[in-house]
């Protein structure tokens, strides 16, 4: 993880609640053609107008996480991408399918776009909106998306629940750019759960 250092990675599949290992579950969705936004590994993805697009901050109901992406390209070789390149072709008579993880038990590690100090550890079972202020890396295929620490609430549709800090060593409140614990909370399938 990045913490201590401005460079997020979005959210990075961490866990599943109680504490059992990841072990990679996704579901499918149709990318639609040449979709003319990048899609990073780890980016908050939505539905628009029954077509997968990036999720837009402050709208209701992701379906989940981007995580990578097949094709086949215009001269017919299948791909396999972390993300996906905006406006990119694909092989007549082919579709571009993203892997999305959609378990609301899935524990995320986020970056927060800002310090989280002693007083903003009392949001822990609060929820959070994202900020997409970063760009996503096209070299590595990361997501820039970061835990947004200025949406803190209880509103049951922000769609992550924050579960606790990552355990780190130093990772800790206070500092700077700190790592988080977060679950999907109010998506397409999921209804969300009201902050404490």
């Amino acid at each position: 993880m990045t913490y201590g250092v401005n460079a997020p990675l979005g959210l990075v599949a961490n866990s599943t609640y109680g504490s059992s290992p990841w072990t990679g579950s996704i579901w499918t969705y149709q990318i639609p053609t040449t979709y003319p936004t990048n899609l990073f590994e780890g980016d908050l993805v939505t539905m628009a107008n029954g077509q997968l697009a990036i999720y837009v901050p402050g709208t209701p109901n992701p379906v989940g996480v981007f995580w990578g992406c097949r094709y086949t390209d215009t001269n017919g070789i299948v791909q396999f991408s972390k993300y996906w390149p905006a406006s990119t072709a694909v092989f007549s008579g082919t579709v571009a399918i993203a892997n999305i993880i959609t378990d609301p038990n899935t524990v995320f590690s986020i970056q927060c776009n800002a310090a989280v100090t002693p007083t903003t550890a009392l949001t822990i079972n609060k929820n959070v909106d994202v900020s997409f202020a970063t760009n996503g890396n096209t070299r590595t295929g990361k997501s820039g998306m970061t835990l947004d620490t200025s949406t803190w609430n209880v509103t049951p549709t922000l769609p992550l629940h924050i579960i606790g800090f990552d355990p780190i060593p130093g990772n800790v409140s206070g500092t700077p750019y700190a790592n988080l614990l977060v679950k999907l909370n109010a998506t397409s399938t999921n209804a969300g759960a009201t902050g404490v």
